[in-house]
């Protein structure tokens, strides 16, 4: 599905206000993880090699502090309804 926008910095805005925070982090830390690794963007985000590392870490972390809600708010835990249908 592809999606035509007016407005792309308030529509992407509008995409990271509504969204989950298990996702918000995720791709937080993904960014902060690219950062690590390609280090010099385009000239405009240029972080020498102690802001590299600290990038990795801390994009690590979050992704793993993603991936930790994720599951702790998804998972399945003994409070279920038990459904029977009659025959």
């Amino acid at each position: 599905m592809m999606m035509v926008f007016d407005s792309v910095p308030g529509d992407i805005l509008k995409i990271l206000s509504e969204m989950s925070w298990h996702t918000l982090l995720l791709l937080v830390g993904l960014a902060f993880v690219a950062v690590a690794i390609l280090g010099n963007i385009s000239g405009k985000i240029s972080p020498g090699r102690g802001g590299r590392i600290a990038a990795g870490i801390v994009g690590a972390g979050l992704f793993a502090g993603g991936f930790y809600y994720h599951y702790v708010t998804h998972s399945p835990n003994g409070s279920c309804a038990r459904l029977n249908f009659p025959n």
